[in-house]
C-alpha cells in the first residue's frame, strides 16, 4: 500500500515538470473565411483549395530556417 502511494505521488509530481509540445507554424495559409495555416509547401496550400476560389498567402507569422524565402518583398515607392 505504501509504494502505490509513494507510485502516485511520483506520477503526479513528474506530471508538473513536463513541458508542452510547441506548436508547428506552416510557412503557408489557405486564406477564405479563415486564415488556415497548415502546409509546408505552397502547392500543398494550391492542391488543398483548388476549386473552392480561396487563395495561399505567405504566413506573416512564419520564423523558420528559412523565413527569408517566404518572406514578400515590399515594392519601393515611386519617387
Amino acid at each position: 500500500m505504501r509504494a502505490l502511494l509513494i507510485l502516485s505521488a511520483l506520477l503526479v509530481a513528474g506530471s508538473f515538470h513536463s513541458t508542452p509540445a510547441a506548436a508547428k507554424t506552416y510557412p503557408f495559409c489557405a486564406r477564405s473565411g479563415i486564415d488556415e495555416c497548415a502546409f509546408d509547401t505552397l502547392q500543398q496550400c494550391k492542391d488543398s483549395i483548388a476549386g473552392k476560389g480561396d487563395f495561399c498567402i505567405a504566413n506573416p507569422f512564419y520564423q523558420g530556417p528559412d523565413h527569408a524565402q517566404y518572406t514578400p518583398r515590399r515594392k519601393s515607392p515611386r519617387r
